[in-house]
């Protein structure tokens, strides 16, 4: 499984992978990816995810560049359960920008 098939099967049923917020959410994708890193089995948007999500989620928020996402998405949304939920949308909106989607 790839990163965007995981992220879109968490979306759909996040119970099923017992992730209610954010931080739960950073820390399985962390190890989900640094399984795949260990393995050397990163695909180019895996590697581009790691590389360039907390930047990407800093300039949309106009943030500081020493956070992680999580955590910026914590500081401008108006709740964790907010933050967790808009991860998302924004994951597709840089999945799109970053032109993994042609």
């Amino acid at each position: 499984m790839n990163l965007k098939a995981l992220i879109s099967a968490i979306e759909k049923r996040p119970q099923m992978y017992n992730l209610y917020d954010i931080n739960a959410l950073a820390i399985f994708l962390t190890a989900f990816l640094y399984g795949k890193n260990v393995s050397n089995n990163l695909c180019i948007e895996e590697q581009a995810f790691q590389n360039d999500f907390d930047h990407w989620i800093a300039k949309f928020y106009d943030a500081p560049l020493n956070r992680r996402w999580s955590t910026t998405l914590i500081y401008y949304e108006v709740s964790e359960d907010a933050a967790f939920k808009k991860f998302f949308d924004l994951y597709k909106r840089w999945y799109e920008s970053s032109g993994f989607d042609k």
